[in-house]
C-alpha cells in the first residue's frame, strides 16, 4: 500500500511555527523595548539641542548656565543609559535565541 508520506515525505514544523505564540509575543515585547529605547535616545538628544541653545542664549546669567550645564549632563546621562539598555537588550534577545 503506498502512503501520502512515501511521496512527499516528511514535514517536519520548524522555529516559527513550533513555538509561534512565544515566539510572536518574543517579537512584540522586543519591539516595544526598542521602540521605547528610541523614544528616550530622541528625547535626550532633544535635551541636549535645547539646553545647549539655552547655555548659548544665558548671556552671563549664572543661574541659567547652571540649568543648562545641569540640563546637559543629565542628558548626556539619559543618553549613555539608553545606549546600555540597547546592549543589554541586544545580549539578551542573542541569549535567548541561542536556547
Amino acid at each position: 500500500m503506498l502512503n501520502v508520506s512515501d511521496i512527499v515525505g516528511t514535514i517536519e514544523p520548524t522555529g516559527a511555527f513550533v513555538n509561534s505564540t512565544s515566539g510572536y509575543l518574543k517579537s512584540k515585547v522586543q519591539s516595544f523595548i526598542e521602540f521605547f529605547i528610541g523614544v528616550v535616545i530622541l528625547a535626550s538628544i532633544i535635551g541636549i539641542i535645547y539646553n545647549g541653545l539655552m547655555f548659548i542664549t544665558a548671556g552671563g546669567d549664572s543661574n541659567q548656565v547652571d540649568k543648562a550645564t545641569k540640563g546637559i549632563i543629565y542628558s548626556v546621562i539619559g543618553l549613555i543609559i539608553a545606549f546600555a539598555a540597547g546592549l543589554v537588550v541586544s545580549f539578551a534577545v542573542d541569549f535567548l535565541k541561542s536556547k
